[in-house]
């Protein structure tokens, strides 16, 4: 190889590093306005920013502890990076146990404790076939299913429900937003999420989804809540 050809393949890798840094910094510029739609809406509200370069909001929603963030999930093999959309409400459940229920479960999901549960439970009748539900405590997750059961059936309806966690410290429910940009991932293996900018309007029924699961499960028996 020549001398001019070295020089030209050097330009050319030279050119690419600075494209790959100048795409890295508008990128997280970008994503650090994510819940800029959602601003004002929740009491007390805080903004820190993640190792992803996405914001994570916390804040009062009508008296109730509301965390909203965004997971990007790249692990999933031949498949474009998805980002979710987590909102958590934080108040005391009277459950024993960790009940977690998962749609198209892969094993992979490394935003969620689903795979550290140790326990598999059978689907309930009538309950969508995708549908995986773990636990690490099976004698108390019967009654919370039984609870849950209509909701879960309206937060799964559109396809984009993925996770209804329910532990003693409150709700999370796990909403599929987007797909990366399926050029600009071949291209750079950067996902980038044209998506990404949330509104309020999608994150508001999530956490009313979140605090109607919560009020659904205050009245459990007693023998559940010691």
């Amino acid at each position: 190889m020549s001398a001019t050809t070295l020089a030209l393949v050097a330009a050319g890798v030279a050119g690419l590093g600075t494209l790959y840094v100048k795409d890295n910094r508008r990128e997280k510029s970008r994503r650090a306005l994510s819940f800029e739609g959602c601003r004002g809406y929740l009491e007390n509200e805080r903004v820190t920013l993640e190792e992803t370069g996405y914001p994570k909001v916390t804040g009062r929603y009508h008296g109730t502890e509301v965390e909203i963030r965004l997971a990007v999930d790249t692990i999933q093999l031949r498949k474009l990076p998805v980002l979710w959309l987590m909102v958590t409400v934080q108040r005391s459940v009277p459950v024993t146990g960790v009940v977690d229920i998962m749609t198209r479960a892969t094993n992979s999901e490394i935003f969620s404790p689903h795979n550290d549960l140790p326990v598999a439970l059978p689907l309930p009748q009538g309950w969508p076939n995708e549908i995986n539900i773990r636990t690490d405590d099976p004698q108390a997750a019967g009654p919370v299913l039984d609870k849950v059961a209509d909701h879960v059936q309206a937060f799964v309806a559109d396809n984009r429900g993925k996770e209804m966690l329910i532990t003693p410290r409150g709700v999370r429910l796990v909403h599929r937003l987007c797909e990366s940009d399926r050029g600009h991932y071949l291209m750079t293996r950067l996902p980038r999420f044209d998506g990404d900018q949330v509104p309020f309007e999608t994150v508001d029924p999530l956490i009313q989804q979140a605090i109607a699961v919560a009020e659904s499960l205050k009245d459990m028996p007693n023998d559940q809540a010691d």
